[in-house]
């Protein structure tokens, strides 16, 4: 009786297991509950059109949007997931990272660098399923089911209202606009949809909006039918604060290496887009550009400027057409929020003049007369440097380059990852000082296969212009 007791609570555990297992997998589509994976969301609004066809707002998000789930759901102590995450990258700039539990998808997350602080829409319709993979695009009629290919396929148009009620066929589903509260509208990035997505689901981001309004209103146009027109309430109203003073411009700020004036500042507005904004600018440094490769690499250098409104939303810079044929880069800015900052980069490279109290000292080193062998001099043996290699001056190499290899090598990784904090060795730039100088000279340019990791020794490799 004893046996038999033990092996009916054996085969009673057994079945627990199994049942939690069973219990435990993913139903395509759906969540553990039954109900959908993604869209699973009361509609904030629903919009019918003259010929019946509906379309819903499930969801609204300010910076990206996340539909789903994107933690893996616990499934019991004895179950099995595998989980996993792809990201898929667009020409609209758009950017969906798709989540998966045992094959079946749990969330998207949809971002879109041109509106990193923009207003995101989730949307539902039928005729969202299997549609052409079009977009609106900053002025654009963009076909960005060629985005992961890199192959570039825009149209820019005057009014996407007129091209909803044209007739053509190359067009977007649908077309959501934003009230821009001066009488105008606001076209989003979108709608987009994940490149293998089977459902009536896609998101529209507008890169700024009205956020001080409290019922934004919206329209929907789809192709041949008139808009329609809804209002939604704002969960992210706020009101612009000003940060800082208004000056006029020009205006320049200096440094020791560089010079940049902001010189003007235009507003151009554009029909069912909204304002944009031009700045014209100059930077000037005094450094001279280095290196044998076209075009030649600025020691101090600035990446195009972004904006920041009252409002907090930044801005990044976008391509329009101002005027017809006319074409340039400029910023989108809300029509609530007209006083906005420039904020500019100001990025140094390997070319740059570092000083020699400014960079950790490896060792020294000393050019034999035949040119080819380098003697250390000295060394800080606990950073690692073990020896330099200056390889022949060959047809590979510009004649005025030359290829040096450095190689590291230390008594334990523990030792290797400890030895300069926490900068890493395979991404740090090598500078070389010449004799008694103070600073850097020339570039360098490191190269493509002289990095690795071989037991606690590793090497990298660079082309420094010679300094005769």
């Amino acid at each position: 009786m004893k046996i038999f007791a033990w092996i009916s609570g054996i085969l009673l555990s057994l079945l627990i297991v199994l049942a939690a297992l069973y219990f435990g997998k993913s139903v395509s589509g759906t969540t553990r509950s039954g109900s959908p994976a993604l869209g699973n969301y009361p509609p904030l609004a629903t919009v019918e059109f003259d010929d019946f066809s509906q379309l819903q707002i499930l969801k609204m998000d300010e910076g990206r949007l996340v539909d789903g789930n994107p933690t893996p759901p616990k499934t019991g102590l004895f179950s099995v997931q595998s989980s996993g995450s792809s990201t898929s990258s667009y020409s609209n700039r758009f950017q969906i990272e798709t989540k998966e539990v045992n094959g079946e998808i749990t969330a998207r997350t949809y971002s879109n660098t041109h509106a990193p602080s923009g207003l995101f829409l989730l949307v539902k319709a039928p005729f969202l399923k299997g549609a052409l993979k079009k977009s609106f695009y900053n002025g654009q009629l963009d076909d960005h089911a060629f985005g992961k290919s890199g192959v570039f396929n825009v149209e820019f148009i005057k009014s996407p209202s007129t091209e909803m009620q044209s007739g053509r066929l190359d067009i977007p589903p649908m077309c959501l606009q934003l009230a821009d509260g001066k009488g105008g509208w606001h076209t989003p990035i979108g709608p987009i949809q994940e490149d293998k997505a089977l459902d009536d689901l896609a998101v529209v981001a507008f890169p700024v909006w009205p956020a001080s309004e409290k019922t934004p209103e919206f329209r929907a146009i789809i192709p041949g039918e008139q808009p329609e027109t809804f209002t939604l309430p704002n969960p992210f109203h706020r009101i612009a604060v000003g940060t800082t003073a208004p000056k006029s411009l020009p205006q320049t700020h200096r440094e020791k290496d560089f010079a940049l004036t902001l010189r003007s500042a235009t507003i151009h507005s554009l029909p069912e887009l909204g304002e944009v904004v031009t700045i014209d600018y100059e930077f000037e440094s005094h450094l001279p550009q280095t290196g044998l490769r076209f075009p030649a690499r600025e020691a101090v250098f600035t990446e195009y400027p972004t904006l920041r409104n009252q409002l907090g939303q930044w801005t990044p810079v976008g391509h329009f057409e101002i005027a017809a044929g006319d074409y340039e880069g400029g910023f989108l800015i809300s029509a609530d929020s007209r006083d906005f900052e420039v904020a500019f980069s100001i990025e140094r490279s390997t070319a740059y003049p570092r000083a020699l109290g400014d960079v950790i000292a490896l060792g020294t080193a000393k050019v034999e007369a035949d040119r080819t062998t380098i003697k250390m001099l000295s060394s800080e043996k606990h950073l690692g440097l073990k020896r330099l290699t200056l390889s022949p001056i060959g047809k590979a190499y510009h004649s005025a380059t030359t290829r040096i290899e450095a190689e590291f090598e230390w008594k334990s990784k523990k030792a290797r990852a400890s030895a300069i904090g926490s900068l890493q060795y395979d991404n740090a730039a090598l500078y070389l000082f010449f004799a008694s100088e103070t600073f850097s000279r020339g570039q360098v340019n490191l190269g493509s296969g002289g990095s690795g990791w071989r037991g606690e020794t590793s090497t990298m490799e660079l082309h420094q212009p010679w300094v005769r």
